[in-house]
């Protein structure tokens, strides 16, 4: 029973927050990663200038600080879609006020026709004052609206089709390691810096990488490379 609870708040979490960063939990939780592999690709270009301890410390805090930025990233994405889903159902109310402001208008013509009456002409002032405070209240919402709407389009954390937020932050986290524990510049040694992240991808089972083509798995070398072409 409490197995199956354990699994249950797992399958919470998991959908909670971002993927790599639950693999990453995972992986600590199993105990401690080993990054014998990355070590010993790291220790074959020359040299290692920290114990292997703290070589193995400053992996993990590379591979943490990209899962963060992916979390970050998706918190972000959300709270921009759920101002998107506000501001539209706000708009379908503005769009509600703007019908019975209508509605009013048509019956403040109706008490035109009575104009002579007194009675008639005091409520068709009144009528008149709420049409307008009506109107005024959809124009500064519309406006208002409009600005949020704008906001959105200039705002790079809630564009859709921005590239994968998690490679470049993963593919600049092992750039910089890789130089804090050799002491050498990851473009000089580029082809031991990709190996070197490929096996530190593995440690964690991050996602495949996409196919290149349907039914054909794209080799994990040959894609981080390309992700260390495209990211600066």
């Amino acid at each position: 029973m409490t197995m199956n609870r354990h699994a249950a708040l797992m399958e919470i979490v998991a959908s909670n927050i971002d993927t790599r960063l639950y693999k990453f939990f995972q992986k600590i939780r199993e105990g401690k990663p080993d990054f014998g592999e990355a070590l010993s690709i790291a220790r074959a270009s020359g040299r290692l200038v920290h114990g292997d301890a703290v070589c193995e410390g400053k992996i993990l805090d590379a591979v943490e600080f990209a899962c963060l930025a992916s979390e970050r990233d998706r918190q972000v994405r959300r709270g921009s879609e759920d101002m998107r889903e506000r501001i539209a159902r706000h708009e379908r109310k503005v769009d509600d006020i703007k019908r019975f402001s209508t509605e009013l208008k048509r019956e403040c013509s109706r008490l035109q026709i009575r104009r002579g009456e007194e009675d008639f002409v005091d409520d068709r002032e009144r009528l008149e004052a709420i049409i307008q405070g009506m109107d005024k209240v959809v124009a500064d919402a519309k406006e208002f609206f409009d600005e949020q709407k704008e906001l959105f389009k200039g705002n790079i954390l809630a564009t859709p089709n921005r590239r994968n937020v998690f490679e470049q932050a993963f593919v600049r986290a092992i750039r910089y390691v890789w130089r804090d524990i050799t002491g050498t510049d990851a473009g000089i040694a580029r082809a031991c810096v990709v190996r070197f992240a490929a096996a530190v991808w593995s440690v964690f089972d991050f996602d495949a990488p996409r196919k290149r083509k349907p039914g054909r798995e794209r080799e994990l070398y040959s894609w981080l490379s390309e992700r260390f072409d495209n990211v600066r």
